[in-house]
């Protein structure tokens, strides 16, 4: 299997985990929202200056497909989606231009895999900092996500 094939193979297993962790939490009494929501977000702690990461699952609970247009973060410059693949021991990462989500269906950032990927931040980040993210989608508009920060690795 190639490594696009692989990329794309992790990305659908991370849907289904994302998926299967949204319905769980809907069979423990949580109801997963109508609209577009992020559910779970968070970042990892970051350096000033370097890059950092944030993840969640992005939910379309409409009847309708969305995309993202964009990312926009409060404080820390430029953000955007990406994917993550290993080929021949490397990683690369490469920019997710305007992902569609189906109708009922999700979207996971999850380590790994896609991911919102914010360039230099401007300030360190550290575990208890709550980073105020802003996915626009083309049909909904903007959904406000705050992302609390962890320590790396959990």
């Amino acid at each position: 299997m190639s490594g696009a094939g692989n990329a794309g193979a992790a990305w659908r297993r991370g849907a289904g985990v994302a998926l299967l962790a949204a319905l769980a939490a809907c069979a423990r009494g949580g109801a997963l929202p109508a609209g577009l929501a992020v559910l779970r977000p968070f970042a990892y702690e970051a350096q000033a200056g370097g890059p950092a990461a944030a993840y969640g699952t992005l939910w379309n609970g409409s009847d309708s497909a969305d995309v993202v247009d964009s990312v926009t973060t409060e404080g820390l410059g430029a953000a955007g989606l990406h994917s993550s693949e290993t080929v021949n021991g490397f990683v690369t990462m490469r920019a997710l231009e305007r992902p569609a989500i189906a109708a009922h269906d999700s979207l996971a950032l999850a380590p790994g895999g896609a991911h919102l990927m914010i360039e230099s931040v401007p300030r360190e980040l550290r575990a208890g900092d709550t980073l105020a993210l802003t996915f626009w989608f083309h049909r909904a508009g903007p959904v406000r996500a705050p992302a609390p920060v962890r320590p790396y690795g959990q």
